[in-house]
């Protein structure tokens, strides 16, 4: 009867392991399904960030813009009224010039620009007129 107790002990064993083994298998692709949501879950996380990030961007440009906009409105004369006079106001130059500025690759080509540009009257004659001119120019001409 022994073997009998050992061969039965032997199976329920081996049943055991089988059934450790399954379980253990369904856990580990459990555990493998966890990761591929929490890794889904963190690509729309960054997806998110990414959108409010752009949202935000635009939204601050918006305001930006209105606010640009409401100041030109501002410095615009409003229509006049019929009767209405205005007295213009002098300009003035208390504040910082309202020109923009300038890259410093534009402030660069400037000079070369500038060269390039010359007005006729100062650019040097290629060939000037072979003219009989005075070797003193006190001299008082003749003519």
């Amino acid at each position: 009867m022994e073997t009998q107790t050992t061969s039965g002990t032997r199976a329920k064993q081996a049943a055991a392991a089988q059934r450790l083994s399954a379980v253990a298998q369904k856990a580990a692709t459990r555990a493998k399904a966890a990761k591929q949501q929490v890794r889904a879950a963190k690509s729309q996380l960054k997806q998110a960030r990414k959108l409010s990030k752009a949202c935000k961007k635009a939204a601050k440009q918006a305001r930006k813009k209105a606010q640009a906009a409401l100041l030109v409105q501002e410095r615009q004369p409003a229509s006049r009224k019929a009767g209405a006079s205005r007295k213009a106001k002098p300009p003035t130059s208390a504040g910082p010039s309202k020109r923009p500025l300038r890259s410093a690759a534009e402030v660069a080509r400037s000079p070369f620009k500038r060269l390039q540009n010359v007005p006729p009257q100062m650019r040097p004659a290629a060939s000037a007129p072979a003219t009989s001119a005075p070797s003193d120019p006190t001299a008082p001409t003749t003519s």
